[in-house]
């Protein structure tokens, strides 16, 4: 799934935000837990201008709106081989309501990714970029091509196709391996509120399907549930999960 969430008190979050069709920043709070493995993050965006969600799916407004946003997050995952944390700083410029380009830095433990993307609006609804990502002795070129297409009662359909390609490479040995990654999501929007989404990863070891259920109670806050499942090639290490979240905006 595009994000994972973490659900507290639903009346202590709705007291905090203003019910209105505009929104400048979000923050996003979510929870996976994925058989041993948990994971958790809080994820804050600003937008550079506001973004007008009315007569749309509140959750495609950035993308429809052509937003232009700073972002940052801190995942925390927690299993048998102990803790780790993620924090990512990142951007994406859309110049001229057409250009984009992005980028994101991403600090782990003991290792950094860095990870580049340019691209265009090819209409309105749909948009084409590339990426490249390079960590230690890793590097992964892609493509996503993403869009919208709208129905009724201010709902529609969004989908999202992913091909990325990553090689790894051992200057101590002088060997190399390459992995390739398809990926793909379609979300139907009943309304500007609700939406169910189906997203699937296929890679050369394993596969991941996952089932989400998004529903903004107002324009400014959201909850969702979902489903996962890894189904690794061998039957050795196959597990299931849920992810619970939060959006909320002001």
């Amino acid at each position: 799934m595009k994000k994972l969430f973490l659900i507290p008190s639903v009346c202590t979050i709705l007291s905090g935000f203003s019910v209105a069709d505009t929104y400048q920043s979000q923050v996003d709070l979510g929870y996976l837990d994925v058989e041993d493995v948990e994971t958790t993050l809080i994820q804050g965006t600003f937008h550079f201008a506001e973004v007008e969600s009315e007569g749309k799916p509140y959750r495609e407004a950035a993308f429809l709106n052509k937003a232009s946003d700073v972002h940052v997050s801190l995942t925390n995952i927690d299993g048998p081989g102990g803790s780790s944390d993620l924090k990512n700083l990142g951007a994406r410029y859309v110049a001229n309501e057409k250009w984009i380009i992005e980028g994101d830095y991403i600090d782990g433990d003991g290792s950094d990714v860095k990870a580049l993307g340019l691209g265009a609006y090819l209409t309105d609804a749909i948009s084409l970029t590339a990426r490249y990502a390079t960590a230690d002795e890793i590097d992964a070129y892609g493509a996503t091509l993403k869009g919208f297409s709208p129905g009724a009662n201010n709902g529609g359909i969004a989908y999202e196709v992913s091909l990325t390609r990553a090689e790894e490479e051992d200057e101590f040995l002088g060997t190399s391996e390459s992995e390739t990654t398809y990926g793909g999501a379609l979300t139907y929007y009943t309304n500007e509120r609700f939406g169910i989404g189906l997203a699937y990863e296929d890679r050369e070891s394993s596969s991941t399907i996952g089932l989400e259920v998004d529903y903004f109670f107002t324009p400014n806050f959201a909850g969702s549930v979902g489903f996962v499942s890894i189904d690794a090639d061998g039957g050795d290490g196959n597990a299931d999960g849920f992810l619970l979240g939060l959006t909320g905006r002001f």
